[in-house]
């Protein structure tokens, strides 16, 4: 659809600090994991344009008793550059009908 709209919800981001942690651990979650630099030059090269991208889940959702801490997430998610460890990323894109 020309000019349609694209939501990314959940991609795993390249510095996540719970990925390292899993890593670690031996137990790995994502064979990829994204820069927004990465994914805007993927989309780009598809057509579409970031409206807005924002890195998201600061606090692991996987430890027992971490959804007392979730509320934290909204403050810790605009620390730069402590946000730059967040577990994901979150983008909308628009698709762009060019006519040359």
């Amino acid at each position: 659809m020309p000019d349609g709209y694209f939501v990314i919800t959940f991609l795993p981001s390249v510095l996540s600090y719970t990925e390292k942690i899993s890593q670690w651990l031996g137990r790995p979650n994502h064979t990829r994991r994204y820069s927004l630099s990465k994914l805007q030059n993927i989309l780009l090269h598809s057509g579409f344009v970031i409206l807005e991208a924002k890195r998201f889940l600061m606090v692991p959702t996987v430890i027992p008793g971490a959804d007392k801490l979730w509320p934290l997430n909204a403050l810790l998610e605009k620390l730069w550059p402590l946000n730059l460890l967040s577990s994901n990323l979150f983008v909308v894109a628009q698709k762009k009908n060019y006519m040359l």
